[in-house]
């Protein structure tokens, strides 16, 4: 730039001094004294158009700013040495040192004077002593060079105290321009978006950040009369009300959180704060905008608080879980003894049709009370399970009677159901359970007078991380592909606090809870290795999925199960009852003396195997109870068979088969007893394990 402007200088000069020279030129000659002079004026002229030209050519400035000094020279030496007009010539050789400084810097033009004027001293005393001939006396060239010494003093002083000043203006220049090229730096690739505006609200700076948050160029946006015109209009109001409250607060400060649409087509959400600027005089000149995104934050907070609400409930559900398993396991030997009592009174010949009453409302109460302890199982996560490959879209054709004769008259019930469906490893009538209390809490979602609609859905669908964090329960690993079943409804949906409670325990938005039922669906769904996603929306209708993973079995045919029971007859033999609960004790012995066999009794695992070991050639089967103290049932049996490896073992328990046979490693018994058991159901299992070795009377 510097080089650019100097040879626009001398290029303006060439132009003014080519004129003038030519002028000169004339008035000589007109005269018809000073040819020479005349004619040398002519060439210099003739060359100085040149300069120009031969700049915009590329001509080096240098070498141009030298051809212009021996102009110079050439001029003022013919002034002195040649006739000019009334010999005013030597009147300008005063202006040769400031020439010479206006074309060259100090450190160069010093050189170019001082050598004319040691010309003109060396001319002068040639002239003085007569060895040459000049227009002008030796004393009046002395007189020249000296008022051209004074000159060349003056011009170099004032020379390189401009160059001086020049210098260090180019050093603050050239640190000032460093520095706003690093601001510049700095503020276009800040993480945040800055800007400045004046009084007037025209944009005064934009940073790289906003330009692309917004989709607007700096220079865009400085030449609108108002920066809010490139907003939406809801957005302008919030920025011209925080725009006021900060110019006019006497803090001068504003903090504010705005959603404002980007140039990505998505919302962004920012933190912003305004700061206002004054002037000199203290008057406000505007503020100072920094707005941080904190889109992506806010995003990640509510994942790590709905992955942080998720493992609550989980914890939650776990603990409760095993709170609810550990009270129906107690209450299930409770119950044996209840329904086992209740069933020995009935096979009494002498009762009155009271207490034949009587005793059916024990044992109606009894099996309420086992389907009660079933669900709290179910909730556990410790239900019976039964697995088997099925198709959720033939569960739900399966079930489709049972399902609208559960719902309302004012509900009307669509199925969706996919026809290529991946089959799951499940236990049907749990997910028969899951399926019904899932329509039976939608048809209560709906109020009466309402024209209810529940759609139920099947399908296959894919799940991530993102999926996983929206879900209540979930598994650690996720799979591959789920297949899902869906209920969805438009009754009165449910705001987010009763979306954290509607699977507590008897939680209900009605009246007081009634049961486990949505509760007992997470611990099926747990159970399974599955997901429960719930989108509800307060006067939008609720939708639940219940995913499971795929299994690669072939879909097993759904069908009622079979009810119907084998029962055993003539037993006989010695039977070993090993439990802790003294009522269960109780209560199997008189069953099995009932049933014609001998009973021993043992009140834990230790002694069991101590009376066994008394005993060991009289007793065909053992009922053992899983869960003791002392001594378990599983390490029990591991030591009766020690003692009689052939001894056959009916183990007992309040949880069910699977669960039991996760519990055992590979050590099985012969048979399996789920408590609350009937006197029908036991005699069937030991008629079963009897009939195996030939003690056993015939089955029917």
């Amino acid at each position: 730039m510097i080089l650019a402007s100097r040879q626009k200088v001398i290029s303006q000069l060439s132009l003014v001094s080519a004129p003038t020279l030519a002028f000169f030129s004339l008035l000589h000659y007109l005269k018809g004294c000073c040819h020479v002079l005349s004619a040398i004026e002519g060439v210099l002229a003739a060359l100085l158009v040149l300069m120009p030209w031969s700049l915009r050519r590329g001509a080096s400035i240098h070498v141009v700013e030298n051809i212009l000094m021996i102009c110079a020279v050439a001029l003022f030496s013919a002034l002195v040495i040649f006739e000019s007009v009334e010999d005013t010539g030597a009147y300008w050789m005063a202006g040769f040192p400031f020439i010479a400084y206006f074309i060259h810097d100090a450190k160069t033009a010093r050189y170019w004077v001082g050598c004319f004027i040691a010309g003109l001293f060396a001319t002068a005393a040639l002239a003085y002593a007569g060895l040459v001939t000049v227009e002008y006396s030796g004393v009046q060239i002395f007189y020249i060079a000296s008022a051209c010494l004074f000159f060349w003093l003056f011009a170099h002083l004032y020379k390189s105290d401009l160059e001086g000043r020049q210098a260090r203006l180019e050093a603050a220049n050239r640190a000032l321009n460093e520095q706003q090229i690093h601001t510049k730096v700095i503020l276009d690739n800040a993480p945040i978006g800055i800007w400045k505006l004046d009084t007037n609200r025209r944009m005064q700076f934009l940073n790289r950040a906003w330009v692309q948050w917004l989709g607007v160029s700096e220079e865009q946006a400085k030449s609108l009369q108002e920066y809010t015109a490139a907003l939406p209009e809801d957005v302008a109001r919030q920025c011209i009300d925080s725009d006021v409250e900060c110019l006019e607060d006497d803090a001068g400060v504003c903090q504010l959180r705005q959603v404002i649409p980007c140039a990505d087509g998505r919302e962004h959400v920012f933190d912003i704060i305004k700061v206002r600027v004054s002037n000199e005089a203290g008057r406000p000149d505007g503020l100072v905008g920094f707005a941080i995104d904190v889109t992506e934050r806010l995003a990640a907070e509510e994942k790590q608080r709905k992955l942080q609400m998720q493992m609550q409930h989980a914890q939650r559900l776990e603990s409760v879980g095993v709170l609810a398993g550990g009270i129906a396991h107690d209450f299930n030997n409770l119950l044996t003894a209840m329904q086992g009592h209740a069933e020995l009174a009935r096979l009494e010949q002498t009762l009155s049709p009271a207490m034949v009453e009587h005793i059916d409302c024990i044992e109606e109460a009894s099996r309420a009370a086992a389907d009660l302890c079933q669900q709290m199982l179910a909730y556990a996560g410790k239900g019976k399970f039964v697995l088997q490959h099925i198709s959720l879209t033939d569960l739900v054709r399966n079930m489709q009677k049972l399902i609208e004769s559960s719902v309302g008259k004012h509900v009307h019930v669509d199925y969706r159901l996919d026809e290529h469906m991946p089959t799951i490893a499940a236990d049907v009538s749990q997910i028969r359970q899951v399926l019904l209390n899932m329509v039976i809490n939608a048809s209560e979602a709906i109020p009466e007078g309402q024209d209810g609609r529940i759609t139920i859905a099947t399908g296959a669908m894919g799940a991530d991380e993102s999926y996983f964090t929206e879900t209540y329960i979930g598994r650690g690993i996720i799979e591959d592909s789920y297949a899902y079943l869906e209920v969805s409804d438009n009754g009165c949906g449910m705001d987010a606090e009763t979306q954290e409670k509607m699977f507590d325990p008897f939680f209900s938005t009605k009246f007081a809870g009634r049961g486990l039922g949505m509760s007992a669906v997470v611990g099926i769904v747990q159970g399974h290795d599955g997901m429960l996603k719930v989108d509800s929306r307060p006067g939008q209708g609720t939708t639940m999925r219940a995913s499971f993973p795929c299994s690669a079995g072939q879909p097993s045919a759904i069908s009622p199960a079979d009810t119907r029971a084998t029962k055993a007859q003539g037993l006989s033999g010695k039977v070993l009852v090993v439990d802790d609960e003294k009522a269960v004790l109780r209560v199997a012995k008189k069953m099995l003396e009932r049933m014609g066999l001998e009973v021993v009794e043992a009140g834990d695992g230790q002694e069991g195997v101590e009376t066994f070991r008394r005993h060991k050639d009289d007793i065909a089967c053992v009922l053992l109870d899983m869960s003791m103290p002392n001594m378990d049932g599983i390490s029990c049996m591991a030591k009766l068979r020690r003692i009689k490896p052939a001894v056959k073992v009916l183990m007992s328990s309040g949880y069910n088969e699977e669960e039991m046979i996760k519990r055992l490693e590979g050590a099985m018994p012969e048979g399996f007893l789920k408590k609350p058991y009937t006197f029908e159901a036991l005699q069937q299992k030991l008629g079963e394990i009897m009939s195996l070795d030939g003690q056993a009377a015939s089955l029917q």
